[in-house]
């Protein structure tokens, strides 16, 4: 019985780390591209790179995120997370935004990340042009972004 709880338990993580892979590819085509265009800097589009860590268990882990405006004061943000050392996950929200001051803002969104991911995801915080602080809360989980332009980003 052992075995076979072993066998399910490789099979689950494999099964997610081929569905996280696929994602991630799609991910790191559009940040390749992404670095080849200019991004705007009076805004919050473009790239970002950095750490997340759950304040719940104290778990850590490589982020990136590509901000691309939709309209008005929304934003598309897609992250990528590593957890584990060695398991991604890529995930969306839409973003509201709001000037605080010139370049400087306030944004916050939410998105249902399905129930193995955790269900509903709540994301808030601030960005400069080459900050973006957040705080984000799940059902399971809840911590903080700290992301910064990558080199070579406006």
């Amino acid at each position: 019985m052992g075995v076979y709880h072993s066998a399910f338990g490789l099979s689950v993580l494999l099964l997610l780390a081929a569905a996280g892979g696929a994602g991630c590819s799609r991910f790191n085509r559009d940040w390749r591209a992404a670095e080849s265009a200019v991004a705007p800097t009076a805004t919050p589009a473009g790239l970002w790179q950095g750490s997340w860590q759950s304040a719940a268990n104290g778990h850590r882990g490589e982020l990136r995120a590509i901000l691309t405006p939709i309209e008005g004061d929304r934003f598309d943000a897609r992250f990528r997370a590593r957890f584990w050392g060695v398991m991604v996950f890529g995930y969306r929200l839409e973003l509201g935004l709001q000037e605080a001051t010139p370049e400087h803002w306030i944004f916050w969104g939410e998105s249902d990340l399905g129930w193995l991911a955790g269900g509903r995801f709540e994301c808030k915080g601030t960005a400069s042009t080459n900050t973006l602080l957040a705080t984000y809360e799940s059902k399971r989980d809840h911590g903080t972004f700290t992301l910064s332009r990558p080199p070579g980003e406006p």
